[in-house]
């Protein structure tokens, strides 16, 4: 398999953690500065952790089932059902090794964000309209 979707599919891969860890601490600074400026919206990169003290923060994660993400794997992204099933295990590990060895909790636990959403549940398009709704619900009076 090869592609940007595969080549994209860990955080930060696998190899020498002294590297992991100097990208680690750059996004960090990046992301703080960024946010302590303007608004803006973070996308991994445990930027939940990360901001974890700012006082205008919204956490959520946004998920689905494995069934769906293997559906999207096959039809949408065109991989082989044995591909997609590797590359689907592939990315959960990494991002929960990545995530716990940051943060110190694995990403999406109830116990660290604002809202969890099942992206299957709704559809890409209405899970954003909801993201949205509790955006303007939070901060409205701020954007």
């Amino acid at each position: 398999m090869s592609g940007p979707f595969y080549a994209m599919k860990f955080p930060l891969g696998v190899g020498n953690t002294t590297r992991h860890d100097d990208i680690y601490y750059e996004q960090r600074k990046i992301i703080t500065n960024i946010a302590d400026r303007e608004n803006c919206i973070i996308v991994g990169r445990c930027a939940d952790y990360t901001l974890q003290d700012h006082d205008n923060i919204l956490k959520i994660y946004i998920y689905a089932p494995y069934e769906a993400r293997m559906r999207n794997c096959v039809d949408i992204l065109k991989m082989k059902p044995d591909a997609a099933k590797k590359m689907i295990s592939d990315v959960d590990k990494a991002r929960a090794s990545y995530h716990k060895h940051y943060a110190g909790y694995l990403p999406g636990d109830y116990e660290h964000m604002d809202f969890t959403i099942n992206s299957a549940s709704l559809g890409i398009d209405h899970s954003a309209e909801v993201i949205r709704d509790i955006v303007l619900k939070k901060f409205g009076d701020m954007m």
